[in-house]
C-alpha cells in the first residue's frame, strides 16, 4: 500500500483517497519487510545517474526518496499520489535530506498522469495496480510517459489466490471459531447484506493476478516483460510484529458489523475475546508476490 492503501484508485469513492493519510507502516512495523521490497524494486529498476524517475502511488516516499540516491544531481525524481497527507510527509522527508537529485511531489491519478509523452526514463511502483478498476488505462499511461527504451519496475501482491467467497472463512486456520458461533455467522451474514465502505476496492484487488498484470503490459505495447513470481507459506509467524498488528486491525468492517448485530457492550466483549484468541494462536501465512520489469 505504496504502504497499505496509498496507491491511486479510480473507484467511485475516489475522494476518500485524496484525503487519506496512510499509516507509516514502514516506520512502525515490519521495517525489514518494506526495506526488502524497496531494495528489490529499485534493483530491478537499474537506476543510473541522470535518470528521470517517476514513483506512481508514492505514499510517504519509500521508493522515491531512495531513488534520489541513485539518480544524482543530473536526474529528477517525481513522487505522485492522490493522498495530500502522504505527499506532505514525502516533501518533509525530502527537505530534511542533503540536497541531491531534484525532487517534486505531485498530486495525481495513475490513470491520467499529468506529464508529457516520453518524460521519464524509469517508473517504479509498489502495490498500486491491484487497487485500480481500470488497470489497462493506467499501464497505457505508464507506456505513454516513458521514453523509448525506458523501463517500469513494479511490485504487486496477488490476493486472488487467497480470496474465498467469505473472507473470514480462513480464520478457522488461525483459531477454533466454535466458541464464537453463532454470533460469528450472524455477523458474516450482516456483512453480506451491508458490505463495508471499502468492499468495492477489496473486490477489485482480489479480481487480479499475475496473468492480468503481464497481459496489461503486453497490450499496452511494452516490448519486453519479465515477471518474478513468488509464493511463500509459513506455518507459524506468531512473533512477526506486522502480523500481530494485522490480526487485530485487519477487520474494521467486521467490528462495525458486530456492533450492529450484537449491540454494545456485548460486541465489545465478543470482539475482545476473539482478538485475544487470534493473537494467542499461531498464524499460518501465505503470501503471493509479483515483481515485474517492463521495457518500452
Amino acid at each position: 500500500m505504496g504502504g497499505w492503501w496509498t496507491g491511486p484508485t479510480g473507484s467511485a469513492n475516489r475522494e476518500k483517497w485524496a484525503t487519506f493519510d496512510p499509516l507509516p507502516q514502514e516506520d512502525r512495523h515490519g521495517q525489514d519487510h518494506y526495506r526488502a521490497l524497496r531494495d528489490q524494486i529499485l534493483d530491478h529498476a537499474q537506476l543510473r545517474t541522470g535518470d528521470r524517475v517517476l514513483d506512481v502511488g508514492a505514499g510517504r516516499g519509500l521508493l522515491a526518496l531512495a531513488a534520489r540516491r541513485s539518480a544524482g544531481v543530473g536526474g529528477l525524481v517525481v513522487a505522485l499520489d492522490l493522498s495530500h497527507g502522504a505527499l506532505r510527509v514525502c516533501r518533509e522527508r525530502a527537505a530534511s535530506e542533503e540536497p541531491a537529485t531534484p525532487f517534486q511531489a505531485v498530486v495525481g491519478d495513475a490513470t491520467h498522469l499529468p506529464f508529457a509523452p516520453g518524460t521519464f526514463d524509469v517508473i517504479v511502483m509498489r502495490s498500486v495496480l491491484l487497487y485500480l478498476p481500470n488497470r489497462e488505462l493506467a499501464v497505457q499511461e505508464l507506456h505513454r510517459v516513458l521514453r523509448p527504451g525506458g523501463r517500469v519496475s513494479a511490485f504487486e501482491p496477488i490476493w486472488r489466490h487467497h480470496a474465498g467467497p467469505n473472507e473470514y472463512e480462513s480464520w478457522v486456520e488461525v483459531v477454533d471459531m466454535t466458541p464464537f458461533q453463532p454470533n460469528h455467522d450472524r455477523i458474516v451474514a450482516h456483512l453480506g447484506r451491508h458490505p463495508p465502505d471499502d468492499n468495492a476496492d477489496r473486490v477489485v484487488a482480489r479480481a487480479f493476478d499475475e496473468r492480468d498484470l503481464v497481459r496489461s503490459f503486453v497490450a499496452a505495447g511494452f516490448r519486453a516483460v519479465d515477471l518474478d513470481y513468488r509464493y511463500r507459506y509459513t506455518a507459524d509467524v506468531a512473533d512477526d510484529p506486522l502480523v500481530r498488528v494485522k490480526q487485530v486491525q485487519d477487520a474494521p468492517g467486521y467490528a462495525a458489523a458486530a456492533r450492529a448485530v450484537l449491540g454494545e457492550p456485548a460486541a465489545a466483549a465478543y470482539l475482545g475475546r476473539l482478538t485475544a484468541a487470534r493473537s494467542a494462536a499461531p498464524f499460518p501465512s501465505a503470501t503471493t508476490q509479483a515483481f515485474l520489469v517492463a521495457r518500452r
